[in-house]
């Protein structure tokens, strides 16, 4: 997602000149007075404070990194570090000079920090950064000395806070080695510091800078230009001044109504569980998405007038749901924080985050989550304002050392890497730290390579393993993949793919009911399977019905996680109804005939019903409840084709859903998935020792989960099922 700019024009500048040179107690009501106007302060330009001196205030976003160090010193966790090899003639003083000249132009650079009676303040110092010569080996020996490099931890009240150490390892072979706290510096500043580094590098070695390729609006004569025309301390002073809780009130609003209430905790598969401060140590994994499966996801998103981070996005929420079972999930998203023309070129700590929801119970297609994620994306950046730890205060949720408050996980869309950096006379090439820190348990990244992606998964060693990992990324590729296939896909055909659908299920240790009755069905076709006072079904036969049905089903466009009403009257047609919707990947939702008539349109409204499975009987009695849906009569269903697609059934997929008697007021829908359903049997199976020589008595209404008890074992095992009428039978009829 990219940021709107907002330009500064001439009538808007003249009023922050005139709010800046206000006292303190006028500059409050002149707030008041342009909200009342409906001027938003965002749209006003940053300009210096006249008496702001050296020392200033935090932004939101220092405060809490100001915390998380005061909490652990020693901790390289938010270290910001990169090293290139430069190859060739290197001009030693125009490197000087050039860091020189970027520490002069960012004030970012020259800070340290310090507490005044409790309060925290940052406090810009002379030109000076941590410079070192160093000599090393290109072998071990550079390994070693860059990894000791990049953990040495900062002292922020002392500074320096940028640290530039230049290896020699050949005369024409060194290695510039670059390290920044994060309290000073974000991913885009780096962009800066880059951009800038060049440009002032070349000017330091008179040569032109007319070929340098930036990453922002600016050209080289920013470089040469003495400062920016504000500092990071500008925004921050800014930012306190105008985002209090008056400013904020609409947008924390939202935030409590998207985000408040119960906070759960998502459960990721750890391998061990931190039992005090998280540790700094992580890994990484990364996989690479093929460019035809990035074009066909780029198309998916263009359909759905979305954005291929939304998209990816989606997807993940996909893979943290099957993966820990939840269906809210939360995930941190970066945003820049540079709305402004002013703070594009700054070097700073800009960068807040946003928490993006997504709510999956009652979703059944990919493209409906999709839609969901655009909508709570887009409302989430109209927000972005809200500082994530001023968020924090706001919704109180439990804190723990152990996890990251109102999130667990962290989505970063990286957009397309930067293009090679060039110097005169020499050939400059990335190195790639060894060394892994962990700021959070697990972070998705996404960047875009050529017309591929390269999608990363960094976490924290102290509590997940890379084998889990590594798996969780392979299944995430394999996502998008079924994802760029077919964009219409249902949740419930999304498998987290080993080498195939079936090595996937046959890795859960699962085979759906369904399939666990037709298969007995193919072994025995002639065996009793149904009796209900003089009507009888073999298993051929509820084979084949079931079959029919099921087919009926596909064919109105049934799939995973449709809710199937079943009202049917007591008999074989109701399990061949039962076993049917099983078979279709949709999941059925029990409807006594013999229920009140409110209670059951309460149930088919709750469960959000598209198709209902109705005989002769409750048509003539029920039909009414049915309008607007679609309804199959299971009596009168031909073959529409003689052979059932092969369904791959997920093991979280939706079984059925049953609903409370509602004693206790309105009935409340309890839903039950394929994989839960058939360890449950299995359970009840070995608890009871059912064979396929035993018949059971099925007599509990179907709205009663014990008539699955009653029918469903029998079934899977071969066994027969003996089913009362609609009447209730007495202690004789029972008994013989």
């Amino acid at each position: 997602m990219s940021d709107t700019k907002i330009a500064a024009t001439p009538d808007l500048l003249t009023v922050s000149k005139t709010y800046v040179k206000l006292p303190a107690d006028k500059r409050q009501q002149f707030r008041r007075q342009l909200r009342e106007r409906g001027i938003r302060p965002h749209k006003l330009p940053i300009v210096p404070f006249p008496e702001r001196g050296p020392a200033c205030p935090l932004s939101h976003a220092q405060e809490r990194m100001w915390f998380l160090w005061r909490l652990d010193p020693s901790s390289a966790a938010y270290n910001i570090t990169g090293a290139v090899r430069l190859q060739g003639v290197l001009e030693r003083r125009a490197v000087k000079i050039a860091l020189e000249r970027i520490v002069a132009r960012h004030e970012s650079l020259r800070k340290h920090f310090t507490e005044h009676d409790g309060v925290p303040m940052q406090v810009t110092g002379p030109t000076d950064y941590g410079w070192r010569e160093l000599d090393a080996e290109p072998d071990a020996s550079l390994a070693a000395l860059l990894e000791r490099l990049t953990s040495e931890p900062f002292d922020l009240e002392r500074g320096p806070l940028l640290r530039v150490a230049l290896v020699r390892t050949a005369a024409d072979d060194h290695v510039l080695h670059v390290a920044m706290h994060h309290i000073v510096s974000d991913g885009l500043s780096i962009d800066v510091f880059v951009d800038e580094f060049v440009t002032a590098y070349r000017i330091a070695c008179g040569v032109s800078t007319d070929s340098v390729e930036h990453h922002g609006k600016n050209d080289a004569t920013d470089v040469a230009a003495d400062a920016p025309d504000i500092q990071y301390g500008d925004y921050a002073t800014w930012q306190r001044e105008w985002l209090d809780d008056e400013s904020l009130a609409g947008q924390l609003d939202y935030w409590r109504k998207e985000l408040g209430g119960e906070q759960p905790i998502l459960e990721l598969p750890l391998a061990r569980t931190r039992t005090g401060m998280r540790s700094p140590a992580g890994g990484s994994v990364s996989r690479s998405v093929a460019p035809h499966v990035v074009n066909a996801l780029r198309q998916l998103s263009l359909a759905g007038d979305c954005t291929l981070f939304m998209t990816l996005l989606a997807a993940y929420d996909v893979l943290l749901s099957r993966y820990s079972g939840q269906d809210d999930i939360r995930v941190g998203v970066p945003v820049s924080g540079r709305d402004r023309d002013e703070t594009e070129r700054l070097i700073g700590f800009f960068v807040n985050t946003l928490v993006i929801r997504a709510q999956m119970d009652g979703v059944s297609r990919f493209a409906d989550l999709l839609a969901q994620v655009r909508t709570r994306t887009l409302d989430a950046y109209a927000r972005q304002d809200v500082p994530f730890a001023r968020l924090v205060q706001e919704l109180q949720p439990q804190r723990s050392f152990g996890h990251t408050p109102l999130f667990q996980t962290m989505f970063n869309y990286l957009g397309a890497d930067r293009g090679p950096i060039r110097l005169p006379g020499l050939t400059v090439s990335n190195i790639t730290a060894d060394l892994q820190t962990s700021r959070f348990d697990l972070v998705l990244s996404a960047r875009e390579q050529g017309d591929g992606l390269e999608v990363s998964f960094t976490y924290a060693r102290d509590v997940l393993d890379g084998s889990t990992v590594s798996r969780m990324l392979d299944h995430y590729v394999s996502l998008l993949e079924q994802v760029g296939a077919r964009g219409e896909v249902h949740l419930g055909e999304l498998v987290l793919k080993e080498e195939s659908p079936r090595a996937a299920l046959a890795a859960h240790g699962f085979e759906p009911v369904g399939e666990r009755i037709a298969t007995r069905a193919l072994q025995q076709p002639q065996a009793p399977a149904v009796h209900c006072e003089g009507a009888r079904l073999n298993y051929g036969e509820l084979q084949t019905w079931s079959g029919r049905l099921a087919q009926a089903l596909r064919t109105r466009g049934v799939s995973a996680e449709t809710r199937v009403g079943l009202c049917v009257t007591r008999g074989p047609g109701l399990v061949a109804a039962l076993v049917g919707v099983l078979r279709s990947g949709g999941a059925f939702v029990p409807l006594d005939p013999a229920y009140p008539a409110e209670r059951l349109a309460t149930m088919l409204d709750d469960a959000q019903v598209s198709c209902v499975l109705a005989d002769a009987t409750t048509l003539a009695s029920c039909g009414e409840l049915f309008a607007g849906r679609e309804v199959i009569d299971i009596g009168t269903v031909e073959a529409e084709d003689e052979t059932l697609p092969e369904i791959v059934i997920h093991p979280e997929q939706l079984a059925y859903v049953i609903y409370t008697s509602g004693s206790t007021g309105r009935p409340k829908g309890v839903a039950v998935s394929h994989v839960a359903l058939s360890r449950h049997l299995d359970d009840f199976i070995g608890t009871y020792g059912i064979s396929g020589a035993d018949t059971q008595l099925q007599s509990s209404t179907v709205n009663f989960d014990v008539a699955l008890h009653e029918l469903l074992p029998a079934l899977v095992q071969g066994g027969q099922v003996e089913m009362r009428g609609p009447q209730l039978w007495d202690i004789e009829t029972t008994s013989r």
